[in-house]
């Protein structure tokens, strides 16, 4: 046995309880590091998944003093040509009442190109009943959000009466529901561009494009790029800061439990 071995044996006999106590902690310091590493990474790719991956990554909204924007088809053409675009969706959006029997309730009424808007969001991924995609093949119909369609109580195949002032009334056959896990599931309506252009009255224009990049982090440049075409546009940063502020908080208590892994640690050594 070697000289060093030796004092080492020596030495952890002779300490039985600070030897255990400095193992212990070190053990305990790396478990809690290991643990709260896994969780931070499932958290943030969750988070990723149900947030980040299912907003625009950039959105366009009229030119100043504009209510719309007009010949949108040239503008997403132009828009679509940037490098970097994945994915381009028109959209026109408003409030409306929604009534079911003696239910009513007021909704977002978001008419939009179904298979085009499901290239910014996955929102077919999102169905528990239905189709999302029917939207495209049918008239007067509507996908609604799993809340809104608990209170309103109304099922698939049922006709939703939608109504609101200065607009024209439709009734809207319900072909899909959607649960997202967040607010949108109490306040969001999708209907075709057509028909959401039919019920305000708005032919041949949109509110808003919603863009999908392939790389999200290019959200302000890419915008800045749109904004050269006239037209206002925000990166997702901007947008929703709400969310940069979570990813923030979030490496805050990364760090705080880092540093409390390496006091145990220290701690453990300094008794031994």
């Amino acid at each position: 046995m070697s000289y060093e071995l030796l004092i080492a044996l020596r030495q952890i006999r002779a300490r039985k309880f600070q030897t255990l106590l400095s193992v212990g902690a070190i053990a305990l310091a790396v478990m809690i590091l290991t643990i709260s590493h896994s969780i931070m990474v499932g958290v943030t790719e969750e988070f990723y998944n149900t947030s980040v991956d299912k907003i625009p990554h950039v959105s366009v909204s009229p030119e100043e003093g504009e209510d719309y924007i007009y010949l949108y088809d040239t503008l997403i053409e132009r828009i679509s040509s940037i490098e970097g675009i994945a994915a381009v969706s028109p959209f026109l959006t408003g409030q409306a009442s929604l009534k079911f029997k003696d239910n009513s309730l007021n909704s977002e009424l978001r008419g939009i190109i179904p298979s085009q808007e499901n290239e910014i969001g996955s929102i077919e991924e999102d169905m528990v009943e239905g189709s999302f995609q029917k939207l495209e093949f049918s008239r007067n119909t509507v996908v609604i959000g799993s809340k809104l369609a608990e209170k309103l109580e109304v099922n698939l195949g049922d006709f939703i009466n939608v109504s609101f002032p200065n607009a024209n009334p439709l009734s809207l056959r319900v072909v899909g529901i959607f649960h997202t896990g967040s607010s949108l599931d109490e306040s969001l309506t999708y209907t075709t561009l057509h028909t959401a252009q039919q019920f305000y009255d708005a032919s041949n224009v949109v509110n808003g494009i919603s863009v999908r990049l392939s790389d999200f982090n290019r959200d302000r440049e890419i915008a800045n790029e749109i904004k050269k075409l006239g037209y206002n546009a925000e990166g997702w940063t901007e947008t929703y800061s709400a969310i940069l502020r979570t990813l923030a908080l979030e490496s805050t208590t990364d760090n705080i439990i880092y540093g409390l892994v390496v006091v145990i640690a220290s701690f453990g050594l300094s008794v031994h």
